[in-house]
């Protein structure tokens, strides 16, 4: 089941659309309709405001000071299930959405002309995200000694590195200029640093994302092409096993994974300039680094296993037992200070439950006979934030955490197929 929609919309300040400022009216200018059945049907065209305004579409009147704009997002997901044989089923999930917004200001000089593209406050900014894998390091030990986390080490010990001279390459083969170690630190190539977005990004997904540094992609929007599908899986033929039958109804097992990589939000960098030739950048920052089209403030990787495993049995005593086991984990790389914040969460829960067959009650001389269904669940959680400083030697710090004991008690009683009191 393959899902793909795009949506767009646009805003014109100071335009007659016929019906009111959001409406889908048309407006005669200048003998043609205005906006136009293109524009009403989602036509996305950047240059839709400078021909409006030439045409005379648009207000030249100066005190104007909302912006024109324009928004685009884009959603793409996959579905399938698999049910290899009787008994296990597996659901896979894919997704990938892009979200984009652009503004300008288009007010004219007094004479009614529009200013040059200088003037006009351009501003491109969005988010992204999409299913990922992240299973390589998963299971990364979670203990007291917060500073040894292997996958922190690879990033900022090696991966930052390579990742530096990867892009070293990719400039020299697009211009020829064989980049210069980095003044500051001579194990990274110039203009590629340590603290480099370009270079902390790859970095990041290779390390926390289990995959090689070598041929890892170096976008950080990535394309519909690289989406990595989650599962979710489900079993129940030990229940059907005859030696067991004597003891259980049922046993079902369910295992659920679910990883997604996101870019927080972009914009773009007004002071990025490249060469018109070959395309690479050619001014740097205060630090050294070739500055970036978009600047992105964070990205993360959102882990769960959602189970990671369960199994639910049914006794053939009206009892039922259940023991779930949880984890999960969130870790966002920030450009801003270089800092990767973790925060791990594990938790173990057993259940119990029975079943009192055709209990009798009665409700106003009424009289009812029904199951009363009790259940007993006992958890216990850890939850941990740490926080990793790359560019620091103070290192990795717990920051918050806790321990969570809970017991939940219920019962339900059914009244009626359609009333039932818990």
């Amino acid at each position: 089941n393959l899902t793909y929609s795009r949506s767009g919309g646009t805003l014109l300040p100071g335009y007659n659309y016929g019906i009111d400022n959001f409406g889908f009216g048309t407006h005669m200018a200048g003998g043609r309709m205005e906006p136009g059945w293109a524009f009403i049907t989602g036509w996305q065209d950047q240059g839709y405001a400078y021909n409006s305004f030439g045409r005379g579409a648009l207000t030249t009147d100066q005190s104007l000071n909302e912006p024109y704009a324009m928004n685009h997002t884009e959603r793409f997901t996959a579905r399938m299930t698999v049910e290899p044989f009787n008994g296990l089923k597996i659901d896979l999930t894919a997704n990938r959405m892009y979200s984009s917004n652009f503004t300008e200001y288009y007010t004219a000089n007094p004479d009614g002309s529009l200013p040059g593209d200088s003037l006009r406050g351009r501003v491109f900014s969005g988010n992204f995200s999409m299913s990922y894998i992240s299973l390589g390091t998963a299971f990364e030990k979670i203990d007291s000694k917060v500073e040894s986390s292997e996958s922190f080490s690879l990033l900022k010990n090696e991966y930052r590195k390579t990742i530096s001279h990867r892009l070293g390459d990719e400039y020299f083969d697009r211009t020829g200029v064989v980049l210069p170690p980095d003044s500051s630190n001579a194990e990274y190539v110039s203009g590629y640093g340590p603290t480099s977005q370009e270079v902390l990004i790859p970095a990041f997904l290779a390390a926390y994302g289990g995959k090689p540094v070598d041929n890892i992609s170096m976008r950080a929007i990535r394309s519909i092409l690289e989406i990595l599908p989650n599962w979710q899986v489900r079993f129940d033929g030990l229940g059907k096993i005859e030696a067991l039958q004597k003891y259980v109804n049922s046993i079902v097992m369910n295992h659920s994974y679910r990883s997604t990589y996101s870019v927080g939000s972009f914009i773009n960098n007004p002071f990025y300039i490249a060469d018109t030739i070959s395309g690479v950048p050619i001014i740097t920052d205060l630090q050294g680094n070739f500055m970036v089209e978009q600047n992105i403030n964070t990205v993360s990787i959102n882990e769960n296993f959602s189970p990671l495993f369960d199994i639910n049995l049914d006794w053939k005593n009206s009892l039922t037992t259940r023991v779930e086991y949880k984890r999960s984990r969130t870790v966002g790389m920030n450009m801003a200070n270089t800092q990767v914040n973790e925060v791990n969460s594990a938790e173990f829960i057993v259940g119990a439950g029975y079943r009192f067959n055709q209990v009798p009650l009665i409700i106003n001389q009424k009289e009812f006979s029904s199951d009363l269904n009790v259940r007993f669940d006992l958890s216990m959680r850890n939850n941990r934030t740490v926080i990793r400083k790359l560019e620091d030697l103070s290192g990795s710090e717990i920051t918050a955490g806790q321990t969570i004991f809970s017991l939940k008690a219920s019962a339900d009683y059914m009244l009626s197929d359609k009333f039932t009191v818990r």
